[in-house]
């Protein structure tokens, strides 16, 4: 009975893997759940019985190009069968930092109950690989700028022009120096000799 739930899972694998909506719907009992616990792609999880199932399976095909599941380990045992698996998907698509072409990769768990030679139970624990995207970091010029940019919006030109009472006024700042680029503002008592 194990080899045989054992052979009847790997079989199914291969058939999610090809997404054969016809080769799942001959595996699965019509009063199957399949639980998703969360993760990367789905934060809050899912349930899914049959109709969900077969219904989502050609959709995957428009995300992904292609999918295997590399077993690493597999274990029957009574009406219980439990894969380790790789499982690689090629995407159609971009997501977060993957772009199309590009493999996204889970490290997944799976405990499968069968009955009467059919999987009646299947619950996931998928550990997806970092694809968030890319924070860029700041180099030195970057964060120059994002300081002159600061500065700039604490004294805008109009203060500068008109010595309106602002930093740029030189009252309160001392001819502070724009952290940025290192320059001072020009100030009302500098404003005559500014350009000569």
């Amino acid at each position: 009975m194990e080899e045989r739930n054992e052979a009847l899972v790997r079989a199914y694998l291969a058939a999610v893997a090809r997404f054969d909506k016809d080769a799942v719907g001959a595996l699965i009992d019509p009063a199957i759940v399949q639980t998703e616990y969360p993760n990367k792609l789905l934060a809050a999880g899912q349930v899914r019985g049959r109709e969900d199932m077969l219904r989502d399976l050609p959709k995957g095909a428009s995300v992904l190009r292609s999918q295997v599941y590399l077993i690493e380990t597999i274990i029957a045992a009574g009406d219980k069968v439990v894969v380790e698996t790789r499982w690689e998907g090629v995407l159609n698509v971009p997501v977060g930092r993957l772009q199309r072409g590009d493999a996204m990769v889970a490290h997944i768990c799976m405990i499968f109950t069968i009955n009467d030679g059919r999987i009646v139970g299947q619950k996931n624990y998928d550990c997806y690989e970092d694809f968030s995207p890319i924070e860029r970091k700041r180099t030195k010029t970057g964060q120059r700028r994002a300081r002159s940019r600061a500065w700039a919006s604490m004294n805008p030109p109009g203060d500068r022009a008109r010595g309106s009472g602002g930093l740029a006024d030189g009252g309160d700042d001392g001819g502070k120096a724009d952290p940025g680029t290192g320059e001072r503002p020009v100030t009302a008592r500098e404003g005559g000799r500014a350009g000569h």
